[in-house]
């Protein structure tokens, strides 16, 4: 269901997101075994149709897989660099902005928001449909 929204918010307000483009659905989910973490299906299967993106200009829904583009900040590197910054390894960040990072916390499974640079714990939400509905009303 939540799938469903976020694809049709997105897919009516297209001007909100500027996608890195499709994933096949195996190279998809080949790629994101290495994490050895189970991601929701509404963010895999947006991954799967958007790839990541910038929504709203100043958000960054990572890659999840491994890009040599400069213009595509990937899941992978995203993580490594931040956690050689400090973030506990328990954490895997997915999303990002100037001011925090929205993260999965592995113990939990808890989406937590951080802050960026201190990683600071700003927010819990239970799942990551609740956090998707917080983060989708903050930029109506």
């Amino acid at each position: 269901m939540m799938a469903q929204t976020i694809k049709n918010a997105l897919t009516d307000n297209p001007h909100v997101i500027f996608p890195y483009g499709k994933i096949e659905r195996e190279r998809l989910r080949s790629g994101l075994s290495r994490l050895d973490y189970n991601f929701p299906k509404e963010l895999v299967d947006f991954w799967e149709e958007f790839g990541g993106g910038e929504l709203f200009e100043v958000e960054t829904f990572l890659y999840p897989l491994e890009s040599n583009d400069d213009l595509m900040d990937d899941l992978l590197s995203t993580n490594e660099f931040c956690h050689q910054q400090g973030l506990d390894k328990r954490y895997i960040v997915f999303q990002k902005n100037a001011a925090q990072l929205a993260v999965f916390d592995t113990d939990t499974n808890e989406v937590v928001l951080l802050s960026n640079g201190d990683f600071k714990v700003r927010k819990r939400f239970e799942n990551f449909n609740h956090w998707f509905v917080h983060f989708w009303q903050a930029h109506q």
